[in-house]
């Protein structure tokens, strides 16, 4: 191995997870990442299929996420009265693939990374404003003056990566039509079951909820909406009462028992996918290589993946540029797929009723989920046990 020195841009989900799985192979690493200690562990629910769990077994992570998160068996879809459309058995596919599908708080995730991987490689409220590589190294630039040096640059920057940037341009992100609201609470009803993760369609919105760490309800609300909409005057949780009243009551009770200055917004956007992510001995991983859509909850998924891949290939690696090429073959087929699925998926929100029908027929529906479960399991052949 001839890789001594990694330095990571991004501190997220795929950045901690490609230190954590660099240094147990015996690779030297920094972290830069621009925001302070505190808005670190920001975030609500996020869901880790059956092909994250199972990547991270290989850097023994499986089973302590497991024991934080809870595990989901079943996803079923209702439409916006409550009706049944159809349900994924997502029990089968853990049996199959053998490894769990869990939900947990992205809070709680982000801790457990960070206390995995601990202090010494962080570098926070450190931003990276460029960086230049030779034939022998890589060199980050930092805002402070300040500079970092290693043999590769992975840029796990999020969606919008300044190593992106550098690499491929200045472009902007893709609006997909949608806004998203998300909450976590207390909230308990006995008609939904801990291991279930529901889906309500309806006429251009849709909302869902699974159960996250300590067994609370995690929900993410899509809505049809114009972009860059201003707060709402009466509030962020009265505006999402207000856009699901007279879906299902226990969805109003869910919305009403989450704290209102819990509750966040954003658009849903995401990028055309990349043909290739790096050059040289710098290359992109997680939302700064194939940022997506949330319709298909691997996000977070294919950021591990990357990370894991990352590591196996490094781990026996001769030439440390020869390894990002190979890294990016193997990852891009697969990541890229995943966006123009959940982008597919996206469309589907924005149907008006008379189309929603066709998923009524459930026929949309069960191409999603064999797609979901032809793609999820990991590609494990590159993936060496540290």
């Amino acid at each position: 191995m001839s890789t001594r020195r990694v330095v990571i841009v991004g501190a997220g989900i795929g950045g901690l997870t490609t230190a954590i799985a660099l240094r147990r192979i015996g690779i030297d690493v920094v972290v830069i990442e621009r925001a302070g200690a505190d808005e670190l562990a920001k975030g609500v629910g996020v869901h880790l299929w059956s092909n994250a769990i199972r990547a991270l077994q290989h850097i023994d992570l499986a089973d302590q996420v497991a024991e934080i998160g809870t595990e989901v068996t079943a996803h079923r879809n209702l439409d916006w009265r409550g009706r049944r459309l159809g349900s994924f058995d997502l029990a089968a596919l853990s049996d199959e693939f053998g490894a769990p599908s869990v939900g947990m708080s992205h809070p709680d995730l982000h801790r457990l990374l960070l206390q995995t991987l601990g202090p010494d490689v962080l570098r926070l409220n450190s931003e990276l404003i460029g960086f230049e590589q030779n034939t022998q190294r890589v060199v980050a630039r930092l805002a402070d003056g300040s500079v970092e040096r290693g043999d590769l640059l992975i840029g796990a920057d999020g969606i919008a990566s300044m190593v992106r940037r550098q690499l491929h341009g200045p472009t902007k992100p893709r609006y997909s039509g949608m806004a998203a609201w998300h909450g976590i609470t207390d909230y308990t009803d006995p008609q939904i079951p801990v291991s279930e993760m529901r889906t309500y369609w309806g006429p251009g919105a849709r909302i869902l909820h699974y159960h996250v760490t300590g067994q609370r309800l995690y929900w993410l609300a899509m809505l049809k909406s114009p972009p860059c909409m201003p707060e709402p005057p009466a509030g962020r949780q009265a505006a999402v009462l207000k856009t699901y009243r007279g879906w299902p009551a226990h969805i109003q009770r869910m919305i009403a028992a989450t704290e209102p200055d819990a509750i966040l917004r954003n658009d849903v956007v995401d990028r055309d996918p990349l043909q290739h992510w790096g050059f040289e001995r710098a290359s992109l991983l997680g939302d700064a290589a194939h940022p997506m859509t949330p319709d298909m909850a691997q996000s977070a998924g294919q950021a591990v993946e990357d990370a894991v891949c990352l590591a196996g290939i490094l781990k026996a690696a001769a030439d440390p540029v020869a390894a990002l090429r190979e890294y990016e073959q193997r990852r891009t087929g697969r990541a890229n797929e995943f966006v123009r699925t959940s982008r597919m998926v996206s469309r589907m929100s924005v149907l008006d009723a008379a189309r929603l029908r066709v998923v009524g027929d459930n026929v949309v529906l069960r191409a999603v989920h064999a797609i979901q479960r032809s793609r999820s399991k990991a590609r494990t052949d590159l993936i060496a046990r540290p």
